[in-house]
């Protein structure tokens, strides 16, 4: 009788990517709607792909709060020499550094309700003194609470 031998978690893993002339491992996906950062089954559950194949080749698995981030920016891309550590901050820096981040800022937004000019003018104005935040806020059309952060220069910052 034949009995067909189980394939370990590594000969599974390294059939489900194929490597580009750039030299990232782009995981294959059969998926009508495959996932930017695809997932790999393991241990019963499911894992991300880089974060096996980091930890594959590192030996260790991730600390919590860790994640991988891309040298390469490709979400698919599995190979750990394109892989690197951060944490969530490090990852939204690295994304906004790379032109990724999809929040526009400032007058770009198109929700944004003053420009920079008048958050300019909202605290030369509030530093002359005489004049309250809530003031500010009911004159430009505003929260108070906006006006504050403006001030602190948390938002519409001065560059």
């Amino acid at each position: 009788m034949y009995h067909q031998r189980f394939k370990t978690v590594d000969e599974r893993f390294d059939e489900k990517y194929v490597i580009d002339p750039c030299g990232c491992w782009l995981w294959k996906t059969g998926e009508k709607y495959p996932a930017r950062h695809p997932d790999f089954r393991v241990d019963g559950g499911y894992k991300k792909a880089s974060h096996f194949s980091w930890e594959r080749a590192n030996g260790r698995p991730l600390k919590e709060g860790e994640q991988t981030l891309h040298k390469c920016d490709v979400p698919r891309c599995v190979n750990p020499d394109h892989l690197f550590i951060g944490d969530h901050k490090a990852n939204m820096e690295d994304k906004a550094r790379k032109g990724r981040s999809h929040r526009p800022r400032g007058e770009s937004n198109g929700r944004a309700r003053i420009t920079r000019f008048v958050a300019s003018e909202i605290r030369r104005l509030y530093a002359a003194g005489g004049i309250s935040q809530q003031k500010l806020a009911d004159r430009f059309g505003l929260a108070q609470p906006t006006v504050s952060q403006i001030i602190r220069n948390e938002v519409w910052r001065d560059t």
